[in-house]
């Protein structure tokens, strides 16, 4: 400090700028400030400031004081706790009120989304869940592929006019299932299996054995199936967690699209969407971009880790009025809605019908087509029920029945149309004999039909 007279701060303003030259030098002693740190409020030792007034050719040369540091320190001190405190600040918007409804009506808000250019929000997203040890497709193929299985039924189906049956005709379906069970277990989807009177079931090696239905959930479209022939199992499929499900993830689809020449297609894409609701059932969906088609039903979607997260069970192939056609539209069961079923599925089950034989209902095994009124006239045929077709070795052709045949009589009585026909059928059983009467070339020729059970 230099030895000059101190003057308080009244009289340095009194001082003329002229002063300032003179070899008369000035010290002023600030008043005492106030910082804060640390939420704490600490007061400053005085800041003393040294004014020199001597010549300049005779003054030494300014030196900063301890003091001076001292001031520098408090400074930067301050310009520290600034940028903590205005971090926090921008921390607290940035993860704690984005959480609020209250902040996210704000105008602040609304602001930041507006000032992305990018059109990402400016807060953090949710990571997606892509985990380094994921496996290739080809690894999922060769994981999950040998316990997905084609599921190939035989139904009888009710149709007027039928190819093989004057009311019921043989219709063979297609879909997939999934091996989950080391007994044999199989889950596949209802609709898959719904009215089949037999059910084989198609290894990826493309051998060929017999199941039966143990039980279902028509609500959920969910099935149980079991193998009942001996065969070494090619694979058992692991059941994810349906519920960490993101959307983005990757999903692969193993099924049979379009029946048995295409089994094991592996198919992939992304998860498009998730709690996808189709209808008034409540059943929510996960949806999916990648392929999959009449056959893939039952069938598995399944992670990257080569766990099953869902049961693919529907497509939508066109939408609105005019049936605009739609490509990526798939949809499966979530995986933990079925394994919240399957245990007391298999625990209960139900009767199922002897699946050696094939046919329920009586069967003549023709096609036929009404002659009314106008057709009788116009073709110089009498009024009854042509027969069109004849099912080779059927009740029919065993009894002697031929393509052009007339059908008049039933059991003695007139019969006039298809419904006429059915009505006195449905009267006899397994076992059971008919008399049938046709018109063959004008000629009426009287046949006995006996009803039989056919496979």
């Amino acid at each position: 400090m230099n030895n000059n007279e101190d003057i308080n701060k009244n009289e340095l303003e009194n001082i003329s700028e002229n002063q300032y030259s003179n070899d008369n030098s000035v010290e002023v002693i600030s008043d005492s400030t106030e910082m804060v740190e640390e939420n704490k409020k600490v007061e400053a030792e005085p800041i003393i400031y040294s004014y020199q007034v001597e010549d300049k050719a005779k003054a030494p040369k300014k030196r900063r004081g301890n003091g001076f540091k001292r001031a520098m320190s408090y400074v930067l001190v301050g310009i520290i706790c600034s940028v903590i405190g205005g971090a926090s600040a921008v921390g607290a918007v940035m993860y704690v009120f984005p959480n609020s409804s209250a902040f996210k009506d704000s105008a602040l808000y609304k602001t930041l989304q507006q000032g992305n250019s990018t059109g990402v929000s400016k807060f953090q997203q949710a990571s997606i869940n892509t985990s380094s040890s994921g496996l290739t497709v080809a690894d999922i193929a060769k994981k999950v592929g040998p316990a997905v299985v084609g599921v190939s039924t035989k139904s009888i189906v009710a149709s007027r006019n039928s190819v093989f049956g004057s009311s019921n005709s043989i219709q063979q379906g297609m879909g997939s299932g999934i091996i989950f069970d080391a007994k044999g277990y199989i889950v596949t989807n209802y609709h898959v299996i719904k009215g089949a009177t037999q059910i084989n079931i198609i290894l990826n090696n493309n051998k060929e054995v017999k199941a039966k239905e143990i039980n279902h959930d028509e609500a959920n479209d969910i099935a149980i199936l079991l193998i009942t022939d001996k065969v070494d199992l090619p694979g058992i499929a692991v059941l994810g967690d349906s519920d960490s499900v993101q959307v983005g993830e990757i999903a692969i689809a193993i099924g049979n699209p379009l029946g048995k020449e295409f089994l094991g297609s592996v198919t992939t894409g992304i998860i498009s969407a998730v709690d996808r609701q189709l209808d008034a059932k409540g059943v929510k969906f996960l949806q999916t971009d990648a392929a999959i088609n009449p056959g893939n039903s039952g069938g598995p979607l399944i992670n990257s880790q080569g766990e099953v997260i869902g049961i693919n069970s529907e497509k939508i192939v066109s939408s609105g009025e005019a049936g605009v056609g739609a490509e990526g539209l798939g949809f499966a069961i979530p995986i933990n809605l079925v394994k919240s079923k399957v245990d007391g599925l298999i625990k209960t089950p139900i009767q199922t019908p002897d699946t050696t034989t094939l046919t329920s209902t009586l069967m003549i095994g023709i096609t036929i087509k009404n002659i009314d009124d106008v057709i009788s006239q116009k073709e110089d045929k009498p009024i009854g029920i042509e027969v069109t077709n004849v099912e080779k070795n059927g009740v029919g052709d065993k009894a002697g029945i031929e393509i052009g045949d007339i059908i008049i009589k039933f059991d003695g009585k007139t019969v006039k149309n298809a419904d006429e026909l059915n009505a006195l059928k449905a009267k006899h059983k397994f076992g059971d004999s008919a008399k049938i009467t046709v018109n063959r070339d004008g000629k009426e020729k009287e046949f006995t039909l006996k009803f039989i059970q056919q496979s």
